[in-house]
């Protein structure tokens, strides 16, 4: 498996401004996005590949009675995010080192199931143990929620896209052209909504209900 780890001490600086250079823009901010979709209280959520955790940082601000489990097969990863939980005092965010495709969770254990940029840095083999694994965890009327990156419309978009491709795997653009959509549905999921940004398209899904645990 051609898996990509990202080297996190040399990397979390443009990881970073990656991040604020495609992900915190404005009104189309995809953080606070998932995070309006994000409904209940008490709830459990698991944020699969975490890397840095800033999905899981954004979540714990807003989200203060949720459970949430943020796991990562990057030593250096969980390493950095626990530092960054310690830093800003969170108390409602777990940190596990854990291989997304098989955990050791319970069946139906989460709310919510978040994998964010992730998929496109794999093989699909790898893809279908996370999404496979994904279903097992979801509890009952829960959701998967998947964020991937989407090729921008405009020009002066399409130049700072750029950025991506000199950090991302070599079949980046392959993946970018890939029906995501349909890649889900065909894997017993069903898409509910669509959510496009900028730079990111996300979409949350339900398991088929004969698939429920």
């Amino acid at each position: 498996m051609k898996t990509k780890f990202i080297k996190y001490n040399n990397l979390f600086k443009i990881m970073y401004l990656g991040e604020l250079l495609f992900l915190h823009d404005g009104i189309m901010n995809v953080r606070n996005t998932i995070v309006q979709k994000i409904y209940g209280e008490n709830i459990k959520i698991l944020d699969m590949c975490t890397g840095i955790g800033e999905n899981v940082i954004n979540i714990s601000k807003l989200k203060k009675s949720a459970e949430i489990t943020a796991i990562d097969i990057s030593p250096k990863a969980i390493q950095i995010l626990q530092k960054r939980i310690l830093r800003k005092k969170i108390q409602n965010v777990h940190i596990k080192k854990m291989d997304a495709g098989r955990t050791n969770f319970e069946d139906g254990e989460f709310n919510y199931v978040l994998i964010s940029l992730v998929l496109h840095e794999l093989e699909s083999k790898y893809i279908d143990r996370i999404l496979n694994e994904s279903k097992r965890l979801i509890r009952d009327k829960g959701e998967l929620i998947v964020t991937e990156w989407k090729k921008p419309s405009s020009f002066f978009k399409k130049l700072k896209f750029q950025f991506l491709y000199l950090i991302e795997p070599s079949d980046f653009k392959k993946f970018l052209k890939m029906d995501l959509k349909k890649y889900l549905e065909d894997r017993d999921l069903r898409v509910k909504e669509v959510i496009s940004s900028n730079y990111t398209i996300t979409y949350f899904c339900e398991t088929n209900i004969d698939n429920n645990i």
